[in-house]
């Protein structure tokens, strides 16, 4: 069985590419006997309680790539448990990553209906992708008779703190893929020929604009990342908010995402948030279904 990477940290859309195709090769010519013996079961997870968002085109782009035999692992509320079970993809299995203390009982038996799942499909890697299912399968790796892999895809840009990144969590790591900007620190603290950098940015060679372009004086800034708290929607509208008024007025802002309560836009956009050019979208769930 070939080696995987066991974390791979990540945050832009080439290296998410890079990554799926490492962790589903295509097969060269070879004989059926040797693909049937080099066939591996590869358990995907995805935490989201809700819609996932580049979590569940992640995990799509794996199960499209990969050879082997797939199965994911997600809440049954999920978006992506119901599109998946919607387009009749196999192997689609319903569990919950509880992480809070008060929910003890139901994290042991979500365990167990993991350790299940592990034993009956012979899984022989867990591809996680999220702090709370990558807990959860930690603990079953400690619990498991069935030794498995262990990779742990990094969707953020938040540090890895404390003992586990300079310990436990280093030690097993074949190959880090860490997707940084080159202005902040590593998000690991760990030193190791093990770990590749690989920045942020947009790949010019492949994003041009087009050749023909209609000359306006107008301006939309479009953001796809969501409205959580820490995706920093905020942040665009009170730079506008900065700049003078016979150059602002050249702006419109368009957000895609949950609509935000008022009081939540107030306060992150210092008192007012420019509604005459600001639009908020609700979630798109398809290309053609309508924001």
């Amino acid at each position: 069985m070939m080696e995987l990477p066991i974390l791979i940290v990540q945050t832009n859309w080439r290296l998410k590419a890079a990554s799926a195709m490492l962790l589903a090769p295509s097969h060269q010519a070879v004989s059926p006997t040797h693909r049937m013996r080099e066939m591996m079961n590869i358990l995907y997870t995805n935490f989201h309680v809700a819609g996932g968002g580049g979590h569940d085109v992640y995990i799509r782009t794996l199960l499209k790539q990969s050879t082997h035999r797939t199965y994911v692992a997600c809440p049954k509320s999920s978006y992506l448990y119901r599109s998946l079970t919607r387009d009749n993809v196999a192997n689609v299995l319903a569990l919950d990553f509880p992480g809070r203390l008060s929910q003890s009982v139901h994290l042991v038996t979500q365990l167990r209906r993991l350790l299940t799942i592990i034993a009956e499909h012979q899984i022989d890697i867990i591809h996680t992708n999220g702090s709370a299912d990558n807990r959860l399968v930690s603990y079953a790796r400690l619990l498991s008779r069935r030794h498995f892999k262990h990779v742990f895809t990094k969707h953020n840009g938040f540090p890895v703190r404390g003992r586990y990144p300079n310990g436990a969590f280093s030690r097993p790591i074949t190959r880090l893929f860490l997707s940084a900007s080159r202005f902040i620190s590593p998000l690991v603290s760990v030193q190791s020929d093990k770990i590749v950098v690989i920045r942020n940015g947009v790949d010019t060679d492949y994003w041009r604009p087009p050749v023909t372009v209609i000359p306006s004086a107008q301006i939309r800034l479009v953001s796809i990342a969501g409205t959580s708290g820490y995706k920093g929607w905020h942040y665009l509208i009170n730079a506008l908010k900065l700049l003078p008024e016979s150059v602002r007025h050249r702006f419109t802002v368009t957000i895609v995402g949950t609509l935000p309560d008022i009081a939540t836009r107030l306060e992150r956009c210092r008192g007012d948030w420019l509604p005459e050019q600001v639009t908020f979208t609700a979630l798109c769930l398809s290309r053609t279904a309508p924001c």
